[in-house]
């Protein structure tokens, strides 16, 4: 699979612009602020019906616009595809591919894979577990119709039993069995997603493993690891809710649940946002990009688009050369890097006598 070219219409900074591409190598070059990233961005909204952050996609729209249209050329194993997304303020987004709506956007998700290397990509580490669970979770989903299904249906129940703990708090009077079957499908679903990250989890360490190696040039072997946390270790969810309904009571939301679980990362046993070096922790954050490309390419027979934003700003010269030899091998298919500096992209690209086509805003 691979995109053709793009059409943009009120996109950002993209007034009106349209881009062909290769194959397989594209370099787009121009100084910061020109646009580079929000072509980017523009991709990844074809693949995943949103941008690279949660944003109101209103926002996206060019200053004065009222609307915003992105339209991708696909070349796949099925034959071509037209995919167009279009976002009107005030409306809801609209996805479509060969001109065929959608009854739901998440009926895209993994249609047409992508991964992105983004700079803030190290924010999965330093920060909170909602985005480790945000990364892992667009991945099971995009690769099992099965796990995305139970984990909206978790979600909307979720959300249920928090109105009901809100409404509790609000008028001092419980009613358990307002609460019961929003318990029942929550428990049902969420033992599903357990069982599915764990087994997830397993396919996709070796992977990992392998190319933070690749990467580093470090033999670190088994002493970097990825630990999947999860209450449901120690109780099911019947004991989960009476355990802790006291305490959602008093905050007014579900403290407990697939919703609130995290993966540790590890190095030396430790976690690494407490001792990993700046390199480590962003060669842990590549790796994990990379691992997702390799599984989704495994587990969906397609290989995705890979997105490499301002890479060569954020790795040091090693890490630079193991990545461009991957690229060298052509371990991925269509691949898209950004670069503020013309120079250095050519410079790096001919060495290494690595094909590409030049986009220049």
């Amino acid at each position: 699979m691979y995109l053709q070219k793009i059409k943009l219409l009120s996109y950002k900074s993209h007034f009106n612009a349209e881009f062909a591409f290769d194959l397989g190598l594209n370099c787009i070059l121009g100084v910061n602020g020109s646009g580079k990233t929000n072509l980017l961005e523009a991709i990844h909204f074809l693949s995943n019906g949103k941008g690279f952050q949660l944003l109101n996609d209103s926002y996206l729209i060019s200053e004065g616009e009222s609307f915003f249209r992105i339209d991708g050329f696909f070349e796949t194993n099925l034959g071509n595809s037209h995919v167009a997304c279009v976002q009107k303020i005030h409306e809801a987004k609209i996805l479509t591919v060969n001109e065929k709506k959608y009854d739901k956007l998440s009926e895209h998700i993994g249609k047409f894979p992508l991964v992105a290397v983004l700079p803030f990509d190290t924010d999965i580490i330093r920060e909170g577990s909602e985005g480790r669970r945000k990364f892992f979770d667009q991945i099971f989903s995009q690769t099992d119709v099965e796990y995305l299904q139970h984990l909206m249906v978790y979600h909307h129940n979720l959300k249920q039993r928090n109105s009901l703990l809100k409404w509790f708090g609000e008028t001092k009077q419980v009613q358990f069995d307002l609460l019961e079957p929003y318990q029942v499908q929550m428990a049902l679903s969420g033992q599903i997603i357990f069982e599915k990250r764990k087994q997830f989890l397993q396919d996709f360490l070796p992977i990992f493993k392998r190319i933070y190696v690749e990467l580093s040039k470090e033999k670190v072997g088994e002493e970097i690891d990825i630990c999947y946390k999860s209450l449901l270790e120690e109780m099911n969810f019947e004991k989960i809710f009476e355990k802790y309904f006291d305490s959602d009571l008093k905050f007014q939301r579900t403290q407990k649940g697939i919703h609130s679980e995290d993966y540790d990362f590890m190095i030396f046993d430790k976690l690494i946002k407490k001792i990993g070096s700046q390199g480590q922790q962003k060669t842990f954050a590549l790796a994990l990009k990379l691992a997702q490309f390799e599984l989704l390419k495994l587990k969906l027979n397609m290989i995705p688009i890979l997105l490499l934003d301002d890479i060569f700003d954020k790795l040091d010269e090693e890490r630079i050369d193991n990545l461009l030899q991957m690229i060298e091998n052509k371990r991925f298919g269509q691949v898209f890097i950004t670069d503020a500096r013309a120079e250095r992209s050519h410079d790096l690209l001919v060495k290494k006598k690595i094909q590409f086509k030049k986009i220049v805003f």
